[in-house]
């Protein structure tokens, strides 16, 4: 009986500890939902602009065909600039994306180091909880073995009959 006591109220204690961590889980989720969002329009961005290079190849192609060599010279270090920025713009993205994957990895380890410390401090309290309920047990088998003093109040009337024909000489 003092046992289911006791455990009712070591629960709500040791469900408090798990409770700001569940938040902790969630703002964690959300992160790595938002990360995987940031992902997902980055890579959109990367096909796009393969796709722009694509057009821009076509478009050199036809160009070659209809222009003549000094123009074709001319609008072709045009579209070599233009294909250095789309790469540079490609290598931000492409660090950009690399920056998420390893902050998105860096959350997961923090997730993982929070779970595991979680564990740990479970099954603390649940030695804890052991230790103390060996404890309860020991403790009621010791109390049998302390008497306290008699003293004359605790006599019955039975008793102190007794004890004061004792004291009365016989007539």
């Amino acid at each position: 009986m003092n046992r289911f006591f006791f455990l009712l109220i070591l629960l709500p204690l040791i469900l408090a500890g798990c409770i700001a961590s569940q938040d902790e889980i969630q703002t964690l989720k959300i992160k790595v939902i938002n990360l995987e969002t940031t992902l997902n329009k980055q890579s959109q961005k990367s096909e796009e602009l393969e796709k722009k290079l694509d057009e821009l190849n076509k478009k050199i192609i036809s160009l070659e065909n209809r222009l003549s060599k000094d123009l074709m010279v001319e609008m072709k270090t045009q579209v070599l600039s233009e294909l250095d920025e789309i790469k540079k713009e490609q290598a931000q993205l492409s660090s950009q994306v690399e920056d998420i994957k390893f902050s998105q990895e860096e959350s997961e380890k923090n997730f993982k180091t929070q779970l595991e410390n979680l564990a740990t401090q479970t099954q603390a309290l649940e030695l804890k909880i052991k230790e103390l309920e060996k404890k309860l047990e020991i403790a009621p088998k010791e109390l049998p073995k302390e008497t306290p003093p008699p003293s004359n109040a605790t006599l019955t009337s039975a008793e102190n009959a007794t004890k004061i024909s004792a004291i009365k000489p016989e007539e």
